[in-house]
């Protein structure tokens, strides 16, 4: 596969018809024809339903679509990355989770995009498992990560700040009244976990028992959708704190966990890959922010 033909594709992927993406590339659409279907008996597999003004992805076509969105962009930043040493200038990836832990990150991000305006900067919310993935394909720079994360594979620096565990309820479910949940309080309540297996060792480590016990209707990556469903009264939320403002928010209520189970968040980059020069910069700066 050239790379040339992966961006064609994802511009038919995103046009949905094979003549408006000829028309954005400006190359014929039969030569566009072609090349999709060339690159579909390179593959041995079928990527587009044609239609007769539509095309449709399979699932093999939206597998590729997303793969190759991944490699022009880790492309395109590598040439960056190559062409942009003698000037502090390029692309900046972060990948981040909901945490109150990215101002300081944010305000080093402020001191580039005025000091280096050639810098362009990426932020990519996900889960910590996509976040360690996009890490390890080299796709993202650096990453926010909460503890516990196995450390051996970067390098990293703690963030000043303490995210504490509680849950998100409407107000007229019977813990709304308390300062403060327990363990007990939450037996056979219906309950929404963060979809990560790190976070349910530290929950389970809260609850004292493994969390399979508790009444589990379901779970979620971004908490602004979860909340939306505790809004509704549909269960409780177990998530950090400050990520929603319960206080500006209608029907909704914050409370701790007791004992007080908090997280720490690691600004991470991996361990024996070269930084970009832009890169490096961003470091300094952050490290001189949180020193200050």
């Amino acid at each position: 596969m050239e790379l040339q033909t992966l961006k064609n594709f994802i511009v038919i992927a995103e046009s949905g018809n094979i003549t408006k993406a000829a028309q954005v590339l400006h190359i014929s659409q039969p030569a566009l024809s072609r090349q999709l279907s060339a690159l579909e008996a390179e593959l041995g597999v079928t990527l587009a339903q044609r239609g007769s003004r539509h095309i449709s992805l399979t699932a093999h076509g939206t597998y590729l679509l997303q793969r190759a969105q991944e490699i022009v962009t880790m492309a395109d930043k590598t040439k960056s990355d190559l062409t942009n040493q003698q000037v502090i200038s390029g692309d900046l990836y972060i990948g981040c989770g909901e945490t109150q832990a990215l101002k300081p990150v944010a305000q080093a991000l402020k001191v580039m995009t005025v000091q280096y305006p050639q810098v362009h900067i990426h932020l990519f919310s996900g889960s910590g498992d996509e976040l360690r993935y996009k890490m390890k394909s080299g796709f993202l720079d650096f990453a926010l990560l909460l503890d516990p994360t196995n450390m051996q594979e970067y390098n990293f620096i703690v963030l000043p700040y303490v995210d504490t565990w509680g849950i998100l309820m409407h107000p007229t479910n019977q813990l709304a009244t308390q300062q403060v949940i327990t363990p007990k309080d939450v037996d056979g309540i219906p309950a929404i976990f963060p979809r990560q297996p790190y976070t349910f060792g530290q929950l389970e480590n809260w609850f004292g028992h493994d969390i399979a016990s508790q009444n589990i209707i379901g779970t979620y990556n971004l908490l602004f959708n979860a909340a939306m469903l505790v809004q509704a009264d549909v269960g409780i939320v177990y998530c950090l704190d400050h990520l929603i403002n319960a206080i500006d928010i209608p029907n909704l209520v914050f409370r701790p966990l007791a004992p007080q189970l908090t997280t720490k968040i690691n600004f991470v980059w991996r361990k024996n890959r070269p930084l970009s020069s832009a890169a490096e910069v961003f470091l300094k700066v952050l490290q001189k922010i949180i020193s200050a």
